[in-house]
């Protein structure tokens, strides 16, 4: 199979599972307090940085090369997920970023 494929349906199944979580917190939030209004509130907030950092990113999007960008926040969210250093898809996306 491709790696483009394969890279595809990862990160298809990764925004699923991303949704699915964000919805079982808001509903587990909705269970727990049972106030509607701190329910709507928590969704509010939770849109607030995609509103404002969408137009940033666009314009990152716009000005950077999109293979270099990809490598680097695949590197960076590779960091933020605390993996230790020897796994090996860290070490994939670092010998990416360094080749030339």
């Amino acid at each position: 199979m491709n790696t483009y494929y394969l890279y595809l349906i990862g990160q298809a199944n990764s925004l699923v599972i991303n949704q699915m979580l964000k919805f079982a917190l808001y509903m587990y939030i909705l269970d727990n307090t049972g106030s509607s209004v701190i329910y709507s509130n928590i969704i509010a907030f939770s849109m607030l940085p995609i509103i404002f950092f969408s137009p940033i990113a666009g314009w990152i999007c716009d000005y950077v090369k999109k293979k270099k960008l990809i490598k680097y926040l695949i590197l960076i969210l590779q960091i933020r997920q605390l993996q230790p250093l020897d796994t090996p898809m860290l070490q994939l996306h670092v010998l990416a970023i360094l080749r030339p």
